[in-house]
């Protein structure tokens, strides 16, 4: 799974080359992998899908269904996400 787009584009490409050396290493290795880049996922409820989801019947996404399928499928989960500075030893000046 990829995280959200930083607006620092250098980022995104390091993310991206990031997942692209892990997924030709895991299938180099027989594995099966399935990436999800949540670019494109808005985690944001509609009014009309916030009004159900308290209720018996709540609203959900079809993509939303197909990653929470993916998820229970799978073996091993990798997140790849480039942290704030604070998290690699970077001051914040």
């Amino acid at each position: 799974m990829l995280s959200a787009p930083d607006p620092d584009e250098r980022k995104n490409q390091i993310l991206q080359r990031s997942a692209d050396a892990a997924a030709t290493a895991l299938t180099s290795a027989g594995h099966t992998v399935q990436t999800i880049d949540l670019h494109t996922f808005s985690p944001v409820l509609t009014r009309l899908e916030m009004a159900a989801y308290v209720t018996d019947e709540p609203l959900i996404h079809e993509q939303t269904t197909e990653y929470a399928q993916a998820i229970l499928n799978c073996d091993v989960l990798i997140l790849v996400r480039i942290l704030p500075p604070i998290f690699l030893g970077e001051s914040l000046k």
